[in-house]
């Protein structure tokens, strides 16, 4: 009796190849779910709109809209600030008549927008950057004053 049943190549060969994922449809779930969500918080907006600033919230209910709130922010931040997430880009999509060297051409375009993406982030730092310097500055100041 043989322990393998693959040869190497084989194997590599299995490694190798991309797995295909079966879908398990998490995102229209989450799509779904925060539909659910959206129309839940209008609601609660219309409830608590109608009262005055001085109306008594139980602090139940409160919790509830805090702790709700920090969970979203967690999701959005991630969503927003997670390298791993963003990274994943789509190829455009090729028509069958398109003509040679089309293809490219859609890459290269998606390319631009990327560079253009990423020399406003630089822009944006720079722009944080000298806020910053300018905040130590006014900071330094008070202090001398003080």
């Amino acid at each position: 009796m043989t322990k393998y049943t693959k040869t190497f190549a084989e194997a590599m060969k299995e490694v190798r190849e991309p797995k295909v994922v079966k879908e398990d449809y998490e995102v229209s779930m989450a799509i779904g779910q925060l539909k659910t969500i959206q129309d839940r918080v209008g609601k609660i907006m219309d409830f608590l709109s109608g009262k005055s600033d001085d109306y008594n919230m139980e602090a139940w209910l409160q919790s509830k809209i805090t702790s709700a709130e920090d969970k979203l922010n967690s999701v959005a931040n991630y969503v927003t600030n997670n390298p791993e997430v963003n990274e994943a880009k789509e190829i455009p999509s090729i028509d069958k008549d398109n003509k040679p060297g089309v293809k490219i051409a859609k890459i290269r375009a998606m390319r631009d927008k990327e560079d253009d993406g990423e020399t406003k982030e630089k822009d944006d730092t720079s722009n944080l950057e000298k806020t910053i310097a300018d905040l130590k500055n006014k900071l330094a100041l008070t202090a001398q004053q003080l």
